[in-house]
């Protein structure tokens, strides 16, 4: 057998099959959002390539192992914020983002007793959100801690620690020379003035 060279448009209509390797340039389907590589029943073994971009869901079956290359270097605020020090990413538009909107993470049995961690916008404003945990149980999905953009953090329920007997249960450090308190816990109420307990420094 010779070579074949086609220097116009091959149209074939019928099947196609190619025993040895074919090398191409770039595979652009006729129609957009059309046709598929491979099927649910004859599938490539493996896909080797150097960036893939989705633009709709993808579906794995198997287990997602990201690895990351490079040396990202030191892991603080300006990495954090530039993206260099980000291995796993996910967003959603900037369009009509509103207080209350946000995306999350499902960990656990599809439709069953599942855990969730969400990002939530606390307004419009793109620079000011909160992290937020869920658990479910019985059926029902609960938040049960606020981690918010003011570094304060919000129990639903309560917080039990478990010490040996030698331990401390809690230790709190007071960075704020000008309250006077170690430890201050607010009844319910506007004022200020209302604690149910507090813990002077002495």
């Amino acid at each position: 057998p010779g070579n074949l060279t086609v220097g116009g448009t091959l149209s074939v209509t019928g099947i196609t099959t190619l025993n040895g390797q074919a090398n191409v340039g770039s595979v652009v389907p006729r129609i957009d959002s059309t046709f598929s590589l491979g099927s649910n029943t004859l599938r490539f073994a493996s896909i080797y390539g150097d960036g893939l971009t989705i633009t709709n869901n993808a579906t794995f079956g198997g287990d997602v192992n990201i690895t990351q290359t490079t040396d990202v270097g030191v892991l603080n605020t300006t990495n954090l914020d530039n993206g260099s020090a980000v291995g796993l990413s996910l967003t959603y538009p900037t369009s009509n983002v509103a207080a209350g909107d946000g995306l999350a993470i499902a960990i656990g049995i599809t439709g069953r007793g599942r855990s969730y961690i969400a990002n939530s916008n606390t307004s419009n404003n793109l620079d000011a959100s909160n992290l937020e945990f869920y658990t479910e149980g019985g059926g029902v999905i609960n938040k049960v801690l606020t981690l918010d953009q003011s570094k304060n953090a919000t129990f639903t329920g309560k917080i039990i620690q478990s010490v040996s007997s030698s331990g401390l249960a809690a230790s709190f450090t007071n960075t704020d020379a000008a309250s006077g308190y170690g430890v201050a816990i607010q009844s319910e109420g506007t004022s200020n003035t209302r604690y149910a307990l507090i813990l002077r420094n002495i």
